[in-house]
């Protein structure tokens, strides 16, 4: 998703403002069944107030997103003196808390909110999941943010692995620099990650950059070392130089097919952390082990395999 700058923060508080303004009274009456039927009237004007609160702390908060929502939800308890204004008041202390020195927001930040939020109705409230409070319905919001922002990671994750595969040529060429990459050779680079969050797609120039500058340098050895065979070869009897140079040739293909399984393995890597990450952490972190035992049992089986074949 796009950036949202420090200044634009109030008016996406100030969509939240008008939904709850939207549904006032439809809340008042769930409200009624069960209480005194002032949750619409308590969550509209706190929520309505919330955007103006925020840029009248604009200035003291320098530009820190946290820093101003602290402020504005400290302000925004004393308009909703209510057990439910309390809570919500505290969520957003507690959300800004999550953002404390951030300019700007992205979704992972969003996320990062939402948890903490959800973090300050616990503290508040002091209740649990599963005791039917308001607590059963925005932590199901805040973990179902970060399991998207998770699962956005790991498409990112596996894009970036697609262009090393798709587009050779565009790594070999990119000069590492300081800063990352020379602009005028990524063209190609920019169109395919447009609309990338600028802080990631910095990370993923300067990761490509430093693989292109290693790559650059262990063929710049294989090419001395080829010379240097080559010149050998010249000195053995033409017998003798075909077989060393078939065997050479054995040992290159078994590196190509050695890296091109390498490659296989990344992508695979990357499809089951993005489905890992929609499953509950306890359940992941089990299939996490259950797939690095795989993996130990594999390769020792390899292992024995390869002993008995040198036997």
């Amino acid at each position: 998703m796009d950036k949202i700058l420090f200044d634009q923060v109030p008016d996406l508080f100030a969509s939240v403002g008008d939904l709850f303004v939207e549904k006032k009274e439809e809340l008042c009456e769930m409200d009624a069944r069960l209480g005194d039927g002032d949750l619409g009237l308590t969550m509209s004007k706190g929520y309505a107030a919330l955007p103006d609160l925020m840029r009248a702390e604009a200035a003291g908060a320098a530009g820190d997103v946290g820093k101003m929502l602290m402020k504005a939800g400290m302000k925004m308890s004393s308009l909703v003196p209510s057990t439910m204004g309390f809570l919500m008041s505290t969520g957003v202390m507690e959300g800004g808390k999550a953002l404390k020195g951030k300019t700007e927001l992205d979704g992972a930040a969003l996320a990062d909110y939402l948890v903490g939020f959800a973090a300050g109705v616990q503290k508040r409230g002091k209740c649990e999941p599963g005791q039917r409070t308001i607590y059963d319905a925005v932590l199901p919001a805040a973990e179902a943010a970060k399991a998207a922002e998770a699962k956005r990671a790991r498409a990112a994750k596996v894009a970036e692995t697609e262009y090393a595969a798709d587009h050779p040529d565009a790594i070999k060429q990119m000069k590492p620099k300081v800063s990352g990459i020379d602009p005028a050779q990524m063209t190609d680079f920019e169109e395919r990650f447009a609309g990338t969050d600028p802080e990631k797609l910095a990370r993923i120039k300067a990761a490509f950059a430093a693989k292109a500058a290693k790559a650059a340098e262990a063929e710049q050895s294989r090419k001395s070392k080829r010379e240097t065979r080559a010149a050998e070869l010249e000195n053995l009897d033409p017998e003798k130089a075909a077989k060393v140079r078939a065997a050479l040739e054995r040992k290159k293909k078994a590196a190509e097919a050695k890296r091109a399984v390498g490659s296989t393995n990344v992508e695979r890597d990357a499809e089951i952390e993005a489905k890992l990450a929609q499953l509950d952490p306890e359940r992941a972190a089990k299939v996490r082990a259950a797939l690095d035992a795989k993996a130990r049992k594999e390769t020792a089986e390899r292992a024995a395999n390869t002993g008995k074949d040198g036997e």
